[in-house]
């Protein structure tokens, strides 16, 4: 009866193992596809900030409009 029962611990346990690992396994490969999709938005966001920088730059604003230095915005 003792044998029954840690054999039948030692399979739950295995199995435990197991679910938990595909469950990893799978959950890195959705993260890998997050990673990748943040990846491409982040590149495509550059390559757009670069092309605007250079128009402003043919206008002669080579930097983005913004607040200046040691002034504030509201006060």
């Amino acid at each position: 009866m003792t044998l029954v029962l840690i054999l039948l611990a030692a399979l739950s346990v295995a199995s435990a193992l197991f679910f938990l690992g595909a469950q990893r396994h799978h959950g890195g490969l959705r993260s890998r596809q997050e990673q990748d999709a943040e990846d491409a938005a982040q590149l495509k966001f550059l390559e757009e900030y670069q092309r605007a920088r250079e128009q402003r730059s043919r206008r002669g604003n080579p930097e983005p409009d913004g607040p200046e230095v040691g002034k504030s915005g509201g006060s």
